[in-house]
Order: structure tokens, then sequence, then C-alpha cells
């Protein structure tokens, strides 16, 4: 199975240059190889509810050169890692941006979205999408060391 997660504005959200967002996925509290992504802003702009605003597993920089791509868009998709199938443990969203402060802010601020990739052994591959408002009190936050810890609830079933 491969994982990306992607991070959403719930409401409309500013962004200047040097403005950054970043997120890595934890398990059992160490760094899944390969799934840190980083969003660098270097304009000034204005970003719809619904529009992503940072994802994992690739490096991003949104400029005036990012025009054929969409700037009402937002950010570009996440890069799905591979990510073992059923696998246990504890698994987070590690979250560090100069744009998003703090665990009341995210809360008021944020949806999270997990996108799950399978290929079957006849190469197909199948697709779950599932999205979590940061406001719902089923959501975990932690604050620790500048980061933002993001508890995820089960993953999407993908089917076979």
């Amino acid at each position: 199975m491969k994982l990306g997660l992607e991070l959403l504005a719930a409401v409309e959200l500013e962004f200047r240059p040097g403005d950054y967002v970043e997120l890595e996925l934890m398990l059992d509290g160490h760094a899944v190889p390969g799934s840190v992504g980083r969003d660098n802003y270097e304009l000034h702009l204005l970003l719809a509810p619904g529009r992503r605003l940072g994802a994992t597993g690739r490096l991003n920089v949104i400029n005036f050169d990012w025009r054929p791509w969409g700037l009402n868009t937002g950010a570009r998709p996440a890069w799905p890692v591979h990510f073992p199938k059923g696998r246990g443990g504890s698994l987070e969203v590690r979250l560090q941006s100069n744009v998003v402060a703090g665990e009341t802010q995210a809360r008021a601020q944020l949806v999270l979205r997990a996108v799950a990739l399978c290929t079957n052994r006849a190469g197909a591959t199948s697709r779950a999408a599932a999205e979590w408002p940061l406001s719902s009190a089923t959501i975990r936050l932690r604050e620790t060391a500048g980061a933002l810890y993001i508890a995820l609830p089960p993953l999407p079933a993908v089917p076979a």
C-alpha cells in the first residue's frame, strides 16, 4: 500500500513570501522514509477553503513560475510513499509551519486528507481517500518542540 497525506484549508488562508508548510508521516515516533513534504511560498496568496496547502512526499515551491499549474488549485498533491498494509502502531503526522501557530489555530483552519493506493497482483491500482476536519473531537493533537503532531484515525480501506 502507498499512503499520502494532504493538508487542506477549512477557511481562507493568507500566505506571504517566506511562509512554509512541512508534513511528515510518523509511525511509532519514527519518520516514515520518503514521507517528508514541504511547501515553500514565495508569493502573496489567498488560498480558498478546500484547497491544498501542503502534502507529504515531495518538495514544492510556489512562486510566479508556477502559473502553468494554476494558483487557484493550491499546493500540488501528495506523493504517496510505501506503507506496509495492515501495519499496526501509532500513526501521526508531524506539522511544522510558520502559517499555523498551534493547536487552536490548526483546529479552526485545517482539514487532513489521507489518500491510500493499493496495486493488486494483476497490476490494477485502487484508491481510497478520507478527510478529517481537525476541529473534530475524534482528532488528537499535541504540540512538542515547535511541531504539531496529529494522530491519524483509522485509514480508509482500499479495495484489493
